[in-house]
């Protein structure tokens, strides 16, 4: 029932484009990402230039996951940035607030 309950009341679909940012340096984070289809580009922020260049960036395709700490610490901040790299990706959002909810319906779990 957890799981039923997670995947029905904790996850949204989020379609991504390509440059399209998902999260900045310093934004506040609540949702764990895990990728459906397409790829994503994530750059840790000391590799971000002043000059917004990029170096030392990530790319994450189907299957891949990221910011699972929100899960677990409250009031994350985000190290990176995360964009689309392709004309469109789609992930799996799993809201933490509603995680939090929902998990602590189930003790036993």
């Amino acid at each position: 029932r957890l799981v039923r309950r997670l995947c029905h009341e904790a996850f949204q679909e989020v379609i991504v484009y390509n440059n399209e940012h998902i999260f900045r340096p310093k934004d506040a984070g609540d949702r764990m990402y895990f990728v459906d289809s397409g790829y994503l580009i994530f750059a840790p922020e000391d590799s971000l230039a002043s000059t917004g260049g990029r170096t030392h960036t990530r790319s994450l395709g189907p299957g891949a996951w990221i910011s699972e700490a929100v899960l677990w610490v409250v009031h994350w901040e985000h190290l990176g940035e995360l964009m689309g790299h392709e004309s469109v990706s789609v992930l799996q959002a799993l809201v933490s607030p509603v995680f939090v909810k929902v998990v602590a319906q189930f003790p036993q779990a």
